[in-house]
């Protein structure tokens, strides 16, 4: 599973079974953006959707990205 966390500093990080790596934006809404596109290049590399794990200010959601991008709950 793919953990993406959002700080409301614009920091946070994508976690995968490769490591953590930590990443900073302007805003919460465009590392938000950032690291879905990762978790979607990622499911498009993989050919099948991934469940991901997002954590923000607000709580933690549970997504799943298909490899055409699209998320569902």
């Amino acid at each position: 599973m793919i953990t993406l966390t959002i700080g409301s500093d614009g920091s946070g990080s994508y976690e995968d079974e490769n490591g953590i790596e930590s990443l900073t934006a302007t805003s919460q809404e465009q590392l938000r953006s950032l690291l879905l596109g990762r978790a979607a290049a990622r499911a498009r590399q993989e050919g099948q959707p991934l469940r991901v794990a997002a954590k923000d200010t607000s709580g933690l959601t549970h997504l799943l990205i298909t490899p055409s991008g699209a998320i569902s709950l």
